[in-house]
């Protein structure tokens, strides 16, 4: 069920964030974020339970929660200043300030329940990212690569719906072997993301692809853009990003995927996924 407000509707079934009816790129923890609030509109969340409800209770740091809170805002037309929808209630949490509607009546949106430990199924798509390739004379922006690979694999490893093999195992593999079949089945994973960065006359460009690992065929390309300017800011931009065009596309692979396969032979993982239009 859609929840709206403001300009903006999340649906928590196609894991999608829209504002003024277009989807916004969106870190999938930052859209877990947004959606704890937003079920919880009006009340003092504190950090302990987002915490426990967007980080399962791992231990994070206060930037951290920080970082992802600015996200947020931004990701809904709202920022630090004035935080006229997501508001800091300092030392304690946060609150969403937003009237939040559920979209099959229109009624008020009712507190979101504690979070219920779900058991996720193991027959999940597995992937690596690899390290990005750096296409620029001007070394500059060359120390961003190391970055990129680890903040999109740490922020697609958040989502529980895949396997994602670390960093240092996905540069390894792909330092001894250039051949993406190779290094898919030395790796064991289903689907590999490769990228490359260009930087010149004060821009940066990011191009990423989604490979089917067995195959070696391309399923999703996307390229991102940007003004050269405060490199953690740009990092922090361009990994986001990367995350939320990264994460329906893995989706849709699947979904294509699946539809090829035969039911009988589908695991549980598999027939929810193939549910999805």
């Amino acid at each position: 069920m859609a929840l709206r407000f403001d300009r903006c509707t999340i649906d928590p079934d196609a894991f999608e964030l829209r504002r003024d009816g277009e989807v916004v790129p969106v870190e999938p923890q930052v859209l877990e974020l947004l959606l704890f609030l937003a079920t919880n509109p009006g009340r003092l969340v504190t950090r302990d339970e987002l915490v426990e409800a967007v980080w399962r209770g791992r231990i994070v740091s206060e930037a951290t929660i920080a970082s992802r809170i600015k996200a947020a805002r931004r990701a809904i037309g709202d920022d630090g200043t004035a935080q006229r929808l997501i508001a800091t209630v300092h030392g304690r949490g946060f609150r969403f300030l937003a009237g939040v509607r559920d979209d099959a009546d229109g009624t008020p949106a009712s507190p979101a329940a504690p979070p219920i430990a779900i058991e996720v199924p193991t027959d999940r798509p597995s992937l690596a990212v690899l390290p990005f390739r750096y296409l620029a004379d001007d070394p500059a922006y060359r120390f961003l690569l190391a970055g990129l690979q680890d903040e999109v694999t740490a922020g697609l490893g958040r989502v529980r719906s895949y396997l994602v093999v670390n960093s240092g195992s996905a540069a390894s593999a792909a330092a001894v072997s250039d051949d993406l079949r190779a290094i898919g089945a030395g790796l064991g994973v289903r689907y590999l993301v490769t990228g490359s960065l260009r930087a010149g006359a004060g821009r940066l460009r990011v191009t990423a692809h989604l490979v089917e690992a067995a195959s070696g065929i391309e399923v999703w390309s996307g390229r991102f853009e940007s003004e050269a300017g405060d490199t953690f800011e740009l990092q922090d931009a361009i990994t986001e990003a990367l995350i939320g065009a990264l994460s329906p596309a893995l989706y849709a692979a699947e979904a294509d995927r699946l539809k090829r396969q035969r039911p009988a032979v589908l695991a549980a993982y598999d027939r929810v996924l193939k549910a999805i239009p």
